[in-house]
């Protein structure tokens, strides 16, 4: 069957517009439109179409002329170039500054090598000026013996003008107290003795010295003292036969019944008749006016020295109290100074932050503020030296007015226990040469062993099997010899000492000796102890020199300890504060 072509289809104008599609017939123009052929008038609808379509179209990019490119590359390599010239300055000036951190470092080590020689050196001249001082003594000692037995009066003059002298060399004011030192040290040369406690006046008795005998006599000697084998001046006399040195020693004061060590007195010695008719002659009664008449002269010096005593004390309080206002005064400088520096950098921030551009100005400010906040602190560490060493005075004095018997070197509370044991103030233990403390707390307190405890130290008891394990105090002797501590062997209620002696020589068969004569701490004793094994720091190696003196064996006790123990070692006692103020 044959296809079929579909009828034609016809199309209407485009409404507004005179034109006819293919296939479509002209229609009849309307009044007021345009004939075909004619132009089309655009209104207002076809002009906002236009634009609508116009600006929905992207704006076309353009891209950088060569002119760009090339000022890019331009800009690109003189800021490498800027970048690069920046960081050379800065790495130049890092290095700069890491120089002069270098040389100041160095500098500052140079000078505290110097400061610690210079030290050292004002150290060394002190001790040799004492050593002088009390070797000079000792030779007026040994002749003002020598010429009282020889009866050499100019000579023993001279020896106390020289004495006099020393006092005015050692600043000694001749005021009522300066006046009673002076009265004190030329006693204490007429009072001088030998080894065997032979006193000058014993020697001039002996040598039968009789200008000597009056002239000590005159200047307050004791006519009784005791000297070898108990003997009294008079007794030496006797035994020598001075019949005229007998009958000026009675006259003196001496008194014929006292015993020497033999049960003898002086007149059961001789069988010279002139000196027994001396003693048969003599009234007692009078020996005993004499006497008196002396023990009136001794409290009269008792007295003056008990008066001087009081007045040093006084005078040592007063200026602790001085110093410690001072202190106080120091104190609240530095936190004044403190504060302003937090202000400066404070006042610094916000005007960065606020873009102020004279930033110099501010930082000048902080330096300034950091420049006396360290003046602050150093005047502070001079005023509490100061104050250390004048606590340190203050108790030298109270022990020394103390009339009680003290069996340790040095009495203190628990709150100068830190200046007396870890800061060793005025250098008593450093100076003393022990290498081992005894310290005891009579009574029930046990504030020293607390306040040890909390410390900074290697803390033993000796009761406790774990701690004295021999292990354990090997590492806690280099430990505290390497750190500078103090080892800390708390004997509680009891005398433990051939204990830790067995405890200690466990670990090295002689260390309890080395411990007691210093030995320890040198680098080749040292060696002895460290074990391979041990840690880095504890080898030789590894630590700090400067430390090693600081160390300090310490054995706590509730007990007082025997004689033999405080001649060895360096005793502490601490007693209740009110006791010590």
């Amino acid at each position: 069957m044959p296809h079929k072509r579909p009828p034609p289809t016809t199309r209407k104008p485009a409404l507004g517009t005179g034109r006819a599609t293919a296939g479509s017939k002209a229609g009849p123009t309307r009044p007021g439109q345009p004939g075909r052929g004619a132009p089309v008038k655009k209104t207002s609808a076809t002009k906002t179409g236009a634009k609508n379509k116009s600006a929905s179209k992207p704006a076309e990019k353009k891209g950088p002329t060569k002119e760009d490119l090339a000022a890019i590359v331009i800009q690109k390599y003189i800021r490498r170039f800027l970048a690069i010239a920046t960081l050379k300055k800065l790495k130049a000036k890092n290095i700069e500054y890491e120089d002069l951190i270098e040389k100041l470092q160095q500098q500052a080590y140079i000078d505290m090598v110097n400061r610690e020689r210079e030290e050292e050196d004002r150290r060394y001249e002190r001790e040799m000026a004492e050593r002088r001082k009390i070797a000079a003594e000792k030779k007026r000692i040994k002749k003002f013996l020598e010429s009282s037995f020889d009866d050499e009066v100019d000579v023993l003059r001279a020896l106390v003008k020289e004495t006099l002298r020393s006092c005015d060399e050692d600043g000694i004011d001749t005021d009522e107290m300066g006046q009673i030192k002076r009265d004190e040290r030329v006693f204490k040369l007429i009072e001088s003795s030998d080894a065997n406690d032979n006193s000058a006046l014993s020697e001039a008795s002996a040598g039968g010295a009789l200008e000597a005998i009056t002239f000590l006599l005159e200047q307050g000697a004791d006519p009784n003292t005791i000297g070898h084998f108990g003997r009294t001046p008079l007794y030496r006399a006797v035994f020598a036969g001075h019949v005229d040195a007998v009958t000026l020693l009675l006259k003196g004061g001496g008194d014929p019944r006292l015993k020497a060590t033999d049960l003898n007195t002086p007149s059961d010695i001789t069988s010279d008749q002139t000196i027994l008719d001396i003693f048969n002659n003599w009234d007692v009664a009078q020996t005993d006016l004499i006497l008196k008449e002396r023990e009136t002269q001794v409290q009269a010096r008792n007295d003056k020295s008990k008066k001087l005593k009081e007045t040093e004390k006084n005078e040592k309080e007063n200026n602790l109290r001085e110093i410690e206002k001072h202190f106080e005064t120091s104190k609240l400088t530095v936190n004044k100074a403190y504060c302003e520096l937090e202000k400066r950098i404070v006042e610094h921030d916000k005007a960065v932050a606020s873009g102020f551009e004279r930033t110099d100005v501010t930082e000048g400010a902080i330096n300034q503020a950091e420049m006396d906040l360290e003046t602050a602190r150093m005047r502070l560490d001079e005023i509490r030296t100061q104050l250390q060493m004048a606590k340190l005075a203050l108790r030298e004095q109270e022990q020394s007015n103390s009339n009680t018997s003290l069996y340790c070197g040095v009495k203190c509370n628990i709150r100068e226990l830190d200046d007396v044991l870890f800061k060793d103030v005025g250098n008593k233990i450093a100076d003393s040469g022990k290498g081992m403390i005894i310290m005891t707390e009579l009574g029930r307190s046990k504030q020293a062993a607390t306040f040890l405890r909390y410390r900074d130290t290697n803390y033993f008891h000796i009761l406790s099997e774990k701690e004295m394990s021999e292990e354990n105090l090997r590492i806690g002797l280099l430990g505290a010899i390497r750190y500078g501590k103090c080892m800390i062997i708390d004997f509680d209620n009891m005398d433990m000492f051939d204990a830790l002696k067995t405890f200690v020589n466990n670990v090295k068969s002689d260390l309890f000796d080395a411990i007691l004569s210093k030995k320890v701490i040198e680098e080749e004793y040292y060696k002895t102890l460290v074990k391979a094994g041990d840690h880095k720091d504890y080898q030789v190696s590894g630590f700090n020199r400067s430390r090693v003196p600081h160390f300090k064996f310490v054995i706590l006790m509730k007990t007082a300890p025997d004689e033999e123990w405080l001649d060895n070692t360096y005793p502490i006692q601490i007693v209740p504060s009110q006791s010590a103020s």
